[in-house]
């Protein structure tokens, strides 16, 4: 076996104490040095990249561009485009129960969060609906029927 060589290495050193430690999840321990195999490091790369293609797809609460706000009884109905986001433009059909623009803007501190949340301190969004004019459509008849 031949000595391992640290980051990018794929031998390892063997003189009988090598253990791997599933605490450092993959990476060899030979006494108190650390060898990482050659394939976790490309992993990790592949691992975060794609964390970082994931964050450029999820809204951010505080950069958006309302299109419409449609208010129908008592509920509220958001046309929205959230800037940094990639999937379908950006663009988010939200429908907020018993809510009105100012009030929601007010609770929200100015955020709109997409996402569904139990937290209490912040209002989301009862339902969405697919970011097209049909879902747009679909979002106002619904408002509608739970007036």
């Amino acid at each position: 076996m031949g000595m391992g060589m640290g980051l990018g290495s794929s031998s390892s050193f063997d003189n009988g104490s090598s253990n791997w430690c599933s605490r450092c999840q993959g990476k060899e321990v030979v006494g108190s040095v650390s060898f990482y195999p050659y394939s976790s490091f490309y992993q990790l790369k592949d691992r975060l990249d794609n964390l970082e293609k994931v964050n450029k797809k999820q809204s951010r609460a505080d950069k958006y561009i309302i299109q419409q706000s449609i208010q129908i009884g008592n509920n509220l109905v958001l046309d929205i485009v959230y800037q940094n986001c990639t999937n379908y433009e950006g663009r988010k059909i939200l429908v907020f129960k018993h809510m009105t623009l100012d009030k929601l803007l007010e609770n929200n501190h100015q955020l709109i969060d997409p996402h569904f949340s139990k937290n209490t301190d912040y209002v989301s969004p009862f339902a969405r609906m697919e970011p097209t004019e049909e879902g747009l459509r679909y979002a106002k008849i619904f408002a509608n029927s739970i007036n």
